[in-house]
């Protein structure tokens, strides 16, 4: 027997282990697991591109103290990340089915790298008459040099666009705070502007591009924050959940759904466009948010 044959014999008769097999068996095994892997992510780019042909809807109620009860049972509509996709009327129909009372808007509603914004404009353009829209812009407007003319056109549709502003959702007298902060990547910091415009008495709804600062706009006083930015994590694996969040890295804290930081409610949209890549398992996502208020009995 050679020396490269044998591993181990024992003196009297011991076991022998061939390196030649053992190589032939770590070979098969591995062939399996990669012929394995291939076949679990071809059956997840089928899902996805099945599922990605259709907008879920995800509707969630947000109970606070501080919302009026004129706005009980008031229903709002949140998109983001549109990423100036086309989805023909397909968006514009299912909103309209979900009888929003307010429709927001926080931001990547186009793409910094296409520069016919032509679908991102007729996309807004099919929601105007189911609900007063607000907007605010993401990162990929502040790289954008087309944001100023997706601006004006959206206010010409009788959009309001919240950058760095605040505005009052009046109902029966009563009201709730809107404020819509730029895109750090606009070069604002949160934690410089949002103090100036939040108001410690009224019930706030905070549009910001990005979950990742949550705990910086927790401490501004923000109650309920409605952000994008993530796309679910863009891959969504089982059992491992959000691979990726920009800004956040592999396996992101906030990816989809909602948080919570002290008194500051987020919920994160997936969005409605794919951006660079593909989506998988993470298919576009119109968020339905209907406000419950303790005050009434």
């Amino acid at each position: 027997m050679s020396v490269e044959a044998l591993v181990l014999s024992e003196k009297k008769g011991g076991t022998v282990v061939n390196f030649k097999k053992v190589r032939r068996i770590a070979l098969r095994v591995m062939l399996v697991l990669i012929a394995a892997f291939l076949v679990e992510m071809t059956v997840l780019v089928f899902i996805s591109l099945e599922q990605n042909k259709t907008i879920m809807v995800t509707e969630y109620t947000v109970t606070h103290a501080e919302i009026p009860a004129a706005f009980e049972g008031k229903r709002i509509v949140h998109l983001t990340d549109l990423h100036n996709k086309d989805h023909g009327t397909a968006l514009s129909e299912l909103v309209r089915r979900q009888n929003p009372d307010l429709i927001l808007i926080t931001g990547d509603w186009i793409t910094r790298t296409n520069d016919d914004i032509t679908t991102a404009k007729r996309q807004a353009e099919l929601l105007v008459g189911i609900a007063p829209i607000y907007y605010v812009a993401g990162n990929h407007e502040a790289m954008s040099p087309h944001y100023a003319e997706l601006s004006i056109h959206l206010q010409s549709l009788g959009i309001e666009v919240l950058q760095n502003r605040a505005v009052d959702w009046t109902v029966e007298g009563e009201s709730i705070q809107l404020v819509g902060l730029f895109d750090p990547d606009f070069g604002y910091l949160p934690e410089l502007t949002l103090p100036r415009l939040i108001e410690e008495e009224a019930y706030s709804i905070l549009l910001y591009h990005r979950p990742e600062l949550l705990e910086t706009v927790s401490a501004c006083g923000a109650d309920l924050v409605l952000s994008g930015h993530t796309h679910g994590g863009q891959i969504r694996l089982p059992l491992i959940g959000a691979v990726y969040g920009p800004d956040q890295g592999l396996f992101p804290k906030y990816d989809v759904g909602r948080f919570q930081s002290g008194d500051t409610e987020m919920i994160i949209s997936q969005g409605l466009g794919e951006g660079a890549y593909m989506r998988i398992l993470t298919p576009p996502e119109v968020v339905v948010i209907t406000l419950d208020s303790p005050l009434v009995s």
